[in-house]
C-alpha cells in the first residue's frame, strides 16, 4: 500500500524538530508501523479510543506522551514501545532500605 501523504511530511518534520529525543522515536517508530500495516490515522484513533487529532499530534511528535498514550499505542498496534528497567540488582526491590532510611 503507498504510504499516506501525512507519514511522510511528518516524518520529515520529525527528522529536524527540536521536539524530545524520545517523543521523536516513539513517533517515528509509530509511523513506520502504521505506513507498513497500512494503518490509517483514523483507524488508530479509534483502536486506541482517542481524537484523530490526538493521534496527529502523536505521529508529529508534539504530544507530551504519558504512560496511559504510550499503553494505547502498544496495545492498538500490539507492540512494545517502551521498557522499563527494573531494580539494577535483577531483583523486585522489596524489603530493601536505601542509605537514608530509618532502618527501623
Amino acid at each position: 500500500m503507498k504510504s499516506p501523504n501525512w507519514g511522510k511530511k511528518a516524518k520529515e518534520k520529525l527528522a529536524y524538530a527540536g521536539a524530545r529525543r524520545n517523543g521523536r522515536k516513539v513517533a517515528l517508530r509509530v509511523l513506520d508501523i502504521v505506513e507498513q500495516r497500512g494503518i490509517s490515522q483514523t483507524a488508530l484513533a479509534a483502536k486506541m479510543e482517542v481524537s484523530r487529532q490526538q493521534v496527529t499530534r502523536i505521529v508529529k511528535g508534539e504530544d507530551n506522551f504519558t504512560f496511559e498514550t504510550i499503553d494505547k499505542l502498544e496495545r492498538a498496534l500490539d507492540v512494545t514501545l517502551m521498557t522499563i528497567a527494573g531494580p539494577p540488582d535483577g531483583g523486585s526491590g522489596k524489603g530493601k532500605r536505601e542509605r537514608g532510611g530509618s532502618g527501623k
